[in-house]
């Protein structure tokens, strides 16, 4: 079992879409390398993906911890 932690990078198993504030939606897919800047809850973490400056929430059976 691999703990993820706060500024940990995680990766996608299946596709991702965030939601920006105003409203535009953005989709990675399968593989997208995401780093953790939040842990909102025990289910729920908020990341961004390298390089961007997107924000958004993912579920944690959506993701597997790479370091």
């Amino acid at each position: 079992m691999n703990i993820i932690k706060k500024g940990g990078v995680v990766r996608a198993k299946k596709p991702i879409i965030l939601l920006k504030r105003n409203g535009i939606s953005i989709s990675y897919a399968a593989g997208t390398k995401f780093k953790v800047e939040k842990i909102m809850n025990s289910n729920i973490l908020k990341v961004k993906p390298l390089g961007e400056d997107v924000f958004g929430t993912l579920r944690v059976e959506n993701l597997e911890v790479i370091r």
